[in-house]
Protein backbone atom coordinates (compact mmCIF):
# COMPACT_ATOMS: atom_id res chain seq x y z
CA UNK A 1 0.00 0.00 0.00
CA UNK A 2 1.35 3.28 -0.88
CA UNK A 3 2.93 5.93 1.86
CA UNK A 4 -0.47 8.41 3.31
CA UNK A 5 0.12 11.47 4.75
CA UNK A 6 0.13 10.29 8.28
CA UNK A 7 2.30 6.98 8.01
CA UNK A 8 6.03 8.00 9.63
CA UNK A 9 8.88 7.28 7.05
CA UNK A 10 11.29 5.13 8.01
CA UNK A 11 14.85 5.69 6.20
CA UNK A 12 19.05 4.26 6.97
CA UNK A 13 19.91 6.24 9.92
CA UNK A 14 23.37 5.96 8.81
CA UNK A 15 23.90 7.76 5.61
CA UNK A 16 26.70 9.01 3.73
CA UNK A 17 26.41 12.11 1.36
CA UNK A 18 28.86 13.11 -1.83
CA UNK A 19 28.07 16.28 -3.36
CA UNK A 20 27.80 16.18 -6.94
CA UNK A 21 28.43 18.86 -9.38
CA UNK A 22 24.77 20.51 -10.49
CA UNK A 23 24.06 20.42 -6.96
CA UNK A 24 22.72 16.57 -7.11
CA UNK A 25 23.89 14.35 -4.01
CA UNK A 26 24.32 10.56 -3.79
CA UNK A 27 23.52 9.37 -0.68
CA UNK A 28 24.46 6.21 0.14
CA UNK A 29 22.99 4.29 2.53
CA UNK A 30 25.76 0.82 4.14
CA UNK A 31 23.67 -1.28 5.55
CA UNK A 32 20.90 -2.24 3.16
CA UNK A 33 22.65 -1.73 0.91
CA UNK A 34 21.62 0.75 -1.07
CA UNK A 35 22.10 4.44 -2.79
CA UNK A 36 20.22 6.80 -4.48
CA UNK A 37 20.87 10.31 -6.17
CA UNK A 38 18.58 13.30 -5.04
CA UNK A 39 18.81 16.70 -5.45
CA UNK A 40 19.49 19.45 -2.72
CA UNK A 41 15.74 20.02 -1.87
CA UNK A 42 15.68 16.08 -1.66
CA UNK A 43 18.16 15.95 0.27
CA UNK A 44 16.72 18.36 2.72
CA UNK A 45 13.58 16.55 3.43
CA UNK A 46 15.28 12.94 3.63
CA UNK A 47 17.65 15.15 6.84
CA UNK A 48 14.21 15.65 8.50
CA UNK A 49 13.24 12.08 8.72
CA UNK A 50 13.74 10.94 12.31
CA UNK A 51 11.71 7.92 12.97
CA UNK A 52 8.93 10.29 14.84
CA UNK A 53 7.51 12.32 12.37
CA UNK A 54 4.63 11.63 9.87
CA UNK A 55 4.80 13.02 6.17
CA UNK A 56 2.33 15.86 7.47
CA UNK A 57 4.41 16.86 10.27
CA UNK A 58 7.71 17.01 7.87
CA UNK A 59 5.60 18.61 4.94
CA UNK A 60 4.22 21.36 7.52
CA UNK A 61 8.19 21.72 9.10
CA UNK A 62 9.80 21.80 5.27
CA UNK A 63 6.86 24.30 4.49
CA UNK A 64 7.09 26.33 7.43
CA UNK A 65 11.07 27.13 6.78
CA UNK A 66 10.29 27.65 3.26
CA UNK A 67 7.30 30.15 3.44
CA UNK A 68 4.94 28.30 2.14
CA UNK A 69 1.16 26.33 2.09
CA UNK A 70 2.17 22.62 3.73
CA UNK A 71 -1.54 21.76 1.82
CA UNK A 72 0.27 22.81 -1.14
CA UNK A 73 3.55 20.80 -0.88
CA UNK A 74 1.74 17.47 0.68
CA UNK A 75 0.66 15.65 -2.25
CA UNK A 76 4.48 16.12 -3.63
CA UNK A 77 5.59 15.21 -0.63
CA UNK A 78 3.44 11.50 -0.46
CA UNK A 79 4.62 11.08 -3.91
CA UNK A 80 8.79 11.71 -2.81
CA UNK A 81 8.20 8.52 -0.22
CA UNK A 82 6.64 6.49 -2.45
CA UNK A 83 9.40 7.10 -4.68
CA UNK A 84 11.69 6.69 -2.37
CA UNK A 85 9.81 3.39 -1.18
CA UNK A 86 10.06 2.12 -5.01
CA UNK A 87 13.98 2.57 -4.59
CA UNK A 88 13.97 0.29 -1.18
CA UNK A 89 14.94 4.01 0.27
CA UNK A 90 11.79 4.37 2.99
CA UNK A 91 10.31 2.05 4.63
CA UNK A 92 7.15 1.77 6.67
CA UNK A 93 8.38 -0.07 9.48
CA UNK A 94 12.02 0.22 10.84
CA UNK A 95 14.44 -1.24 9.19
CA UNK A 96 16.38 -4.10 10.93
CA UNK A 97 19.49 -5.79 8.89
CA UNK A 98 21.12 -7.84 11.64
CA UNK A 99 24.08 -10.04 11.20
CA UNK A 100 23.22 -13.82 11.16
CA UNK A 101 25.47 -16.89 10.42
CA UNK A 102 24.37 -17.39 7.22
CA UNK A 103 23.42 -20.72 6.33
CA UNK A 104 25.21 -22.90 3.40
CA UNK A 105 23.10 -21.04 0.12
CA UNK A 106 22.36 -23.74 -2.96
CA UNK A 107 25.51 -25.25 -4.49
CA UNK A 108 26.28 -22.71 -7.32
CA UNK A 109 29.34 -24.20 -8.37
CA UNK A 110 31.83 -27.04 -8.08
CA UNK A 111 34.89 -27.10 -8.75
CA UNK A 112 35.96 -30.48 -9.94
CA UNK A 113 40.12 -30.66 -10.00
CA UNK A 114 40.89 -34.05 -11.60
CA UNK A 115 44.20 -33.77 -11.60
CA UNK A 116 47.35 -31.77 -10.16
CA UNK A 117 49.65 -32.87 -13.73
CA UNK A 118 50.19 -30.23 -15.67
CA UNK A 119 52.21 -29.61 -18.93
CA UNK A 120 52.86 -25.99 -18.16
CA UNK A 121 54.44 -24.19 -15.54
CA UNK A 122 53.32 -20.49 -15.54
CA UNK A 123 54.82 -17.98 -13.68
CA UNK A 124 51.35 -16.64 -12.23
CA UNK A 125 50.12 -19.69 -11.10
CA UNK A 126 48.21 -19.80 -7.70
CA UNK A 127 49.34 -23.67 -7.03
CA UNK A 128 52.30 -25.81 -7.83
CA UNK A 129 51.09 -27.90 -10.40
CA UNK A 130 53.11 -29.95 -12.55
CA UNK A 131 53.69 -33.55 -11.19
CA UNK A 132 50.31 -35.83 -10.23
CA UNK A 133 49.20 -36.84 -7.05
CA UNK A 134 50.09 -40.31 -5.98
CA UNK A 135 46.47 -41.25 -4.74
CA UNK A 136 44.75 -38.96 -7.71
CA UNK A 137 40.55 -39.78 -7.67
CA UNK A 138 40.08 -42.91 -10.80
CA UNK A 139 37.95 -42.72 -13.51
CA UNK A 140 34.74 -44.68 -11.58
CA UNK A 141 35.44 -42.26 -8.57
CA UNK A 142 35.10 -39.15 -10.49
CA UNK A 143 31.86 -40.48 -12.31
CA UNK A 144 30.41 -41.47 -8.99
CA UNK A 145 31.15 -37.69 -7.56
CA UNK A 146 29.46 -36.48 -10.80
CA UNK A 147 26.17 -38.69 -10.32
CA UNK A 148 25.96 -37.34 -7.17
CA UNK A 149 26.70 -33.73 -7.10
CA UNK A 150 24.04 -33.73 -10.29
CA UNK A 151 21.51 -33.61 -7.35
CA UNK A 152 22.23 -30.02 -6.28
CA UNK A 153 19.94 -29.23 -9.29
CA UNK A 154 21.14 -25.50 -9.62
CA UNK A 155 24.92 -26.24 -10.07
CA UNK A 156 27.45 -25.50 -12.52
CA UNK A 157 30.29 -28.24 -13.10
CA UNK A 158 33.73 -26.58 -13.30
CA UNK A 159 36.25 -29.34 -14.74
CA UNK A 160 39.57 -28.09 -14.48
CA UNK A 161 43.60 -29.06 -13.02
CA UNK A 162 45.78 -28.64 -13.01
CA UNK A 163 45.49 -29.27 -17.27
CA UNK A 164 42.48 -31.68 -17.35
CA UNK A 165 43.63 -33.11 -21.04
CA UNK A 166 46.80 -34.77 -19.43
CA UNK A 167 44.02 -37.10 -17.85
CA UNK A 168 43.90 -40.14 -20.12
CA UNK A 169 40.04 -40.65 -19.43
CA UNK A 170 39.25 -36.92 -20.02
CA UNK A 171 36.33 -38.01 -22.45
CA UNK A 172 34.85 -40.59 -20.31
CA UNK A 173 35.18 -37.70 -17.74
CA UNK A 174 33.92 -35.39 -20.44
CA UNK A 175 30.77 -37.68 -21.26
CA UNK A 176 29.94 -38.57 -17.67
CA UNK A 177 29.50 -34.90 -16.79
CA UNK A 178 27.50 -34.22 -19.83
CA UNK A 179 24.96 -36.79 -18.93
CA UNK A 180 24.51 -35.74 -15.46
CA UNK A 181 24.94 -32.17 -16.11
CA UNK A 182 23.62 -31.41 -19.57
CA UNK A 183 24.51 -27.98 -20.63
CA UNK A 184 25.70 -26.85 -16.93
CA UNK A 185 29.25 -27.49 -17.71
CA UNK A 186 32.06 -25.76 -17.96
CA UNK A 187 36.09 -26.90 -18.85
CA UNK A 188 38.78 -24.74 -17.96
CA UNK A 189 41.81 -25.53 -19.83
CA UNK A 190 45.06 -23.98 -21.47
CA UNK A 191 44.71 -25.34 -24.85
CA UNK A 192 47.52 -27.19 -25.65
CA UNK A 193 45.98 -30.69 -25.80
CA UNK A 194 42.91 -30.16 -27.70
CA UNK A 195 43.24 -32.00 -30.78
CA UNK A 196 40.29 -32.58 -33.56
CA UNK A 197 39.39 -35.76 -31.69
CA UNK A 198 38.73 -33.91 -28.37
CA UNK A 199 37.06 -30.75 -29.86
CA UNK A 200 34.80 -33.08 -31.10
CA UNK A 201 33.92 -34.47 -27.85
CA UNK A 202 34.03 -31.35 -26.36
CA UNK A 203 31.50 -30.41 -28.95
CA UNK A 204 28.92 -33.37 -28.55
CA UNK A 205 29.06 -33.05 -24.81
CA UNK A 206 27.70 -29.27 -25.19
CA UNK A 207 30.14 -27.73 -22.63
CA UNK A 208 31.78 -24.45 -22.16
CA UNK A 209 35.42 -24.42 -22.51
CA UNK A 210 37.12 -21.24 -21.36
CA UNK A 211 40.65 -21.27 -22.64
CA UNK A 212 43.50 -19.12 -20.71
CA UNK A 213 45.59 -16.27 -22.61
CA UNK A 214 47.44 -13.89 -21.05
CA UNK A 215 47.64 -11.33 -23.83
CA UNK A 216 46.39 -11.14 -27.53
CA UNK A 217 50.43 -11.99 -28.82
CA UNK A 218 53.06 -14.75 -28.24
CA UNK A 219 54.86 -11.80 -26.56
CA UNK A 220 52.62 -11.05 -23.34
CA UNK A 221 51.20 -14.66 -23.31
CA UNK A 222 54.49 -17.00 -23.65
CA UNK A 223 55.96 -14.82 -21.39
CA UNK A 224 53.88 -15.69 -18.64
CA UNK A 225 53.03 -19.31 -20.05
CA UNK A 226 55.69 -20.39 -21.86
CA UNK A 227 57.41 -20.51 -25.68
CA UNK A 228 55.08 -21.41 -28.14
CA UNK A 229 52.19 -21.42 -25.91
CA UNK A 230 49.84 -18.75 -28.20
CA UNK A 231 49.90 -20.52 -30.90
CA UNK A 232 48.96 -24.14 -29.60
CA UNK A 233 45.96 -22.35 -27.49
CA UNK A 234 44.88 -20.15 -30.40
CA UNK A 235 44.54 -22.89 -32.26
CA UNK A 236 42.52 -24.90 -30.20
CA UNK A 237 40.57 -21.86 -29.88
CA UNK A 238 39.52 -21.57 -33.37
CA UNK A 239 39.04 -25.21 -33.87
CA UNK A 240 36.68 -25.24 -30.98
CA UNK A 241 34.78 -22.18 -33.15
CA UNK A 242 34.36 -23.88 -36.22
CA UNK A 243 32.54 -26.90 -34.20
CA UNK A 244 30.47 -24.64 -32.25
CA UNK A 245 31.99 -24.91 -28.92
CA UNK A 246 31.10 -21.74 -26.66
CA UNK A 247 34.19 -20.45 -25.79
CA UNK A 248 35.80 -18.18 -23.16
CA UNK A 249 39.03 -16.42 -23.12
CA UNK A 250 40.55 -16.23 -19.45
CA UNK A 251 42.68 -12.92 -18.89
CA UNK A 252 44.35 -12.64 -15.71
CA UNK A 253 45.46 -8.69 -14.98
CA UNK A 254 49.33 -8.81 -15.23
CA UNK A 255 51.81 -6.01 -14.68
CA UNK A 256 52.96 -7.76 -17.92
CA UNK A 257 50.02 -7.64 -19.92
CA UNK A 258 48.17 -4.26 -18.25
CA UNK A 259 48.93 -2.41 -21.60
CA UNK A 260 47.56 -4.93 -23.73
CA UNK A 261 44.24 -4.35 -22.93
CA UNK A 262 42.92 -2.80 -26.24
CA UNK A 263 44.34 -5.45 -28.52
CA UNK A 264 43.22 -7.93 -26.32
CA UNK A 265 39.35 -7.15 -26.93
CA UNK A 266 40.15 -6.50 -30.80
CA UNK A 267 41.73 -10.11 -30.92
CA UNK A 268 38.78 -11.70 -29.11
CA UNK A 269 35.85 -9.46 -31.25
CA UNK A 270 38.06 -10.57 -34.41
CA UNK A 271 38.17 -14.52 -33.21
CA UNK A 272 34.64 -14.29 -32.97
CA UNK A 273 34.57 -15.05 -29.22
CA UNK A 274 33.15 -13.26 -26.42
CA UNK A 275 33.60 -12.76 -23.88
CA UNK A 276 36.80 -12.06 -22.60
CA UNK A 277 36.77 -12.65 -18.24
CA UNK A 278 39.32 -10.59 -16.87
CA UNK A 279 40.26 -12.12 -13.23
CA UNK A 280 42.88 -11.25 -10.66
CA UNK A 281 46.21 -12.35 -9.88
CA UNK A 282 44.96 -15.02 -7.16
CA UNK A 283 48.32 -15.09 -4.70
CA UNK A 284 49.52 -18.20 -3.31
CA UNK A 285 51.53 -21.15 -4.86
CA UNK A 286 54.41 -20.72 -8.20
CA UNK A 287 52.64 -17.00 -8.00
CA UNK A 288 54.64 -15.94 -5.09
CA UNK A 289 58.19 -16.51 -6.71
CA UNK A 290 57.26 -13.39 -9.05
CA UNK A 291 55.11 -11.02 -7.48
CA UNK A 292 57.33 -8.43 -7.71
CA UNK A 293 57.22 -8.86 -11.36
CA UNK A 294 53.63 -9.65 -12.59
CA UNK A 295 51.14 -8.12 -9.75
CA UNK A 296 50.32 -4.89 -10.66
CA UNK A 297 50.39 -1.93 -8.14
CA UNK A 298 47.09 -0.69 -6.93
CA UNK A 299 47.22 2.22 -8.95
CA UNK A 300 48.35 -0.11 -12.34
CA UNK A 301 45.03 -2.10 -11.58
CA UNK A 302 42.45 1.35 -11.30
CA UNK A 303 43.71 2.32 -14.55
CA UNK A 304 43.87 -1.03 -16.21
CA UNK A 305 40.05 -1.30 -15.04
CA UNK A 306 38.90 1.74 -15.92
CA UNK A 307 40.83 1.66 -19.22
CA UNK A 308 38.47 -1.93 -19.76
CA UNK A 309 35.60 -0.17 -19.00
CA UNK A 310 35.95 2.53 -21.09
CA UNK A 311 36.78 0.27 -24.07
CA UNK A 312 33.62 -1.88 -23.48
CA UNK A 313 31.37 0.43 -21.95
CA UNK A 314 28.43 -2.12 -22.43
CA UNK A 315 30.63 -5.55 -21.58
CA UNK A 316 29.47 -6.58 -24.83
CA UNK A 317 33.06 -8.25 -25.29
CA UNK A 318 34.31 -8.30 -21.54
CA UNK A 319 33.40 -10.39 -18.36
CA UNK A 320 34.92 -10.85 -14.86
CA UNK A 321 35.23 -13.03 -12.00
CA UNK A 322 33.40 -13.15 -8.74
CA UNK A 323 36.01 -9.95 -7.19
CA UNK A 324 35.55 -7.86 -10.06
CA UNK A 325 32.11 -8.04 -11.23
CA UNK A 326 30.65 -4.50 -11.53
CA UNK A 327 27.40 -2.87 -10.58
CA UNK A 328 25.41 -3.10 -7.22
CA UNK A 329 22.46 -4.46 -6.42
CA UNK A 330 20.11 -3.10 -4.18
CA UNK A 331 19.30 -4.42 -0.64
CA UNK A 332 21.23 -7.02 -1.16
CA UNK A 333 24.66 -7.69 0.88
CA UNK A 334 28.25 -8.98 -0.53
CA UNK A 335 29.39 -10.41 2.52
CA UNK A 336 32.71 -11.74 1.28
CA UNK A 337 32.50 -13.99 -1.46
CA UNK A 338 31.27 -17.48 -2.29
CA UNK A 339 33.65 -19.73 -0.83
CA UNK A 340 31.84 -22.39 1.41
CA UNK A 341 28.66 -21.32 0.63
CA UNK A 342 27.89 -21.15 -3.16
CA UNK A 343 31.59 -22.97 -4.01
CA UNK A 344 33.70 -25.63 -3.18
CA UNK A 345 36.14 -27.32 -4.77
CA UNK A 346 37.39 -30.84 -4.53
CA UNK A 347 41.22 -31.74 -5.18
CA UNK A 348 42.23 -34.44 -7.29
CA UNK A 349 42.38 -36.79 -4.32
CA UNK A 350 39.43 -36.03 -3.06
CA UNK A 351 39.65 -33.41 -0.29
CA UNK A 352 36.92 -30.87 -0.05
CA UNK A 353 37.65 -27.61 0.25
CA UNK A 354 35.93 -23.88 0.13
CA UNK A 355 36.81 -22.80 -2.96
CA UNK A 356 39.92 -23.75 -5.65
CA UNK A 357 42.36 -21.25 -3.90
CA UNK A 358 42.12 -22.21 -0.83
CA UNK A 359 43.00 -25.93 -1.29
CA UNK A 360 44.93 -26.16 2.15
CA UNK A 361 45.26 -28.31 5.14
CA UNK A 362 43.71 -25.71 7.29
CA UNK A 363 40.59 -25.36 4.50
CA UNK A 364 39.98 -28.99 4.29
CA UNK A 365 36.30 -29.66 4.99
CA UNK A 366 36.27 -33.19 4.38
CA UNK A 367 36.98 -36.40 1.56
CA UNK A 368 34.53 -37.78 -0.57
CA UNK A 369 36.23 -41.16 0.02
CA UNK A 370 35.27 -41.06 3.30
CA UNK A 371 31.93 -39.04 3.40
CA UNK A 372 29.12 -37.63 1.04
CA UNK A 373 29.28 -34.36 -0.84
CA UNK A 374 26.48 -33.67 0.53
CA UNK A 375 26.82 -34.55 4.04
CA UNK A 376 30.21 -32.35 4.20
CA UNK A 377 28.20 -29.76 2.55
CA UNK A 378 26.24 -29.90 5.60
CA UNK A 379 27.94 -30.86 8.38
CA UNK A 380 31.89 -30.03 7.81
CA UNK A 381 33.09 -27.65 10.66
CA UNK A 382 35.36 -26.03 8.47
CA UNK A 383 32.77 -25.15 5.83
CA UNK A 384 30.38 -23.64 9.47
CA UNK A 385 33.16 -21.70 10.25
CA UNK A 386 33.67 -19.88 6.76
CA UNK A 387 30.05 -19.04 6.94
CA UNK A 388 30.46 -17.68 10.15
CA UNK A 389 32.32 -15.10 8.79
CA UNK A 390 31.31 -11.38 7.63
CA UNK A 391 32.62 -8.28 6.48
CA UNK A 392 31.39 -6.75 9.84
CA UNK A 393 33.82 -8.50 11.61
CA UNK A 394 36.54 -7.25 9.80
CA UNK A 395 37.90 -4.47 12.28
CA UNK A 396 39.14 -2.66 9.06
CA UNK A 397 35.96 -2.78 7.27
CA UNK A 398 33.17 -2.75 9.62
CA UNK A 399 32.98 0.63 9.42
CA UNK A 400 33.47 1.32 6.05
CA UNK A 401 30.70 2.55 4.04
CA UNK A 402 30.74 0.47 0.93
CA UNK A 403 31.63 -2.64 3.13
CA UNK A 404 28.51 -4.72 1.80
CA UNK A 405 28.78 -3.57 -1.74
CA UNK A 406 32.41 -4.64 -1.75
CA UNK A 407 31.68 -7.39 0.15
CA UNK A 408 35.33 -7.66 1.63
CA UNK A 409 37.03 -9.43 -1.19
CA UNK A 410 38.43 -12.79 -2.23
CA UNK A 411 39.56 -14.75 0.91
CA UNK A 412 42.17 -16.48 -1.02
CA UNK A 413 43.94 -13.14 -1.00
CA UNK A 414 43.43 -11.69 2.34
CA UNK A 415 44.63 -15.29 3.75
CA UNK A 416 47.69 -15.34 1.96
CA UNK A 417 48.35 -11.14 3.11
CA UNK A 418 47.76 -12.21 6.98
CA UNK A 419 47.66 -15.92 7.45
CA UNK A 420 43.80 -14.75 8.53
CA UNK A 421 40.64 -14.36 7.16
CA UNK A 422 39.80 -12.10 9.64
CA UNK A 423 41.46 -8.81 7.92
CA UNK A 424 41.06 -6.77 4.91
CA UNK A 425 41.87 -7.46 1.48
CA UNK A 426 45.22 -6.80 0.23
CA UNK A 427 43.25 -5.28 -2.50
CA UNK A 428 41.14 -3.10 -0.38
CA UNK A 429 42.58 0.46 -2.15
CA UNK A 430 41.73 -0.97 -5.63
CA UNK A 431 38.00 -2.77 -4.49
CA UNK A 432 37.22 0.73 -2.80
CA UNK A 433 38.07 3.09 -6.09
CA UNK A 434 36.18 0.41 -8.51
CA UNK A 435 32.58 0.45 -6.10
CA UNK A 436 32.93 4.24 -6.06
CA UNK A 437 33.01 4.59 -9.94
CA UNK A 438 30.26 1.94 -10.35
CA UNK A 439 27.85 3.94 -7.94
CA UNK A 440 28.41 7.13 -9.60
CA UNK A 441 27.85 5.91 -12.74
CA UNK A 442 24.93 3.97 -12.47
CA UNK A 443 23.50 6.49 -10.06
CA UNK A 444 24.04 9.66 -11.99
CA UNK A 445 23.00 8.62 -15.30
CA UNK A 446 19.90 6.97 -14.10
CA UNK A 447 16.83 9.29 -13.80
CA UNK A 448 16.86 10.17 -10.33
CA UNK A 449 14.17 12.58 -7.84
CA UNK A 450 15.02 15.95 -8.63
Amino acid sequence: MPFQPDDVPYIPEERLCEEKEGKMYLILAPELPNCISVNAEAKTVMDLCDGAKTIREITEELSRNLGEDPEENLSDMVNFFNYLESKKFAFKEPIKREFLPREPDNLEQLWLNITNKCNLKCRHCHSFFGSPLKNELTTEEITDLIKEASHFKECTLIISGGEPFCRDDIVEIVEAASHYFGERISVITNGTLINDEKAHILADSHVKVQISLEGPDEESNDTIRGKGVFTKAVTALRRLKRLGVDVIVRMTLLKTNKHKMRETIEFVKKEGIAPVSFELLKMGGRSLDSLEDINPTTDELIQTYRQIKELDPDSSYIGFDESLKPGVTRMVKRDLCSAGHRMLSVGADGGVYPCAGLMYPEFLAGNIREKPLEEIWKESPVLKKIRRLSVSQIPECKDCPIRYMCGGGCLVDIFWEHKTLYRKTPRCAFMRAMKWDELKASRYKKKSWG
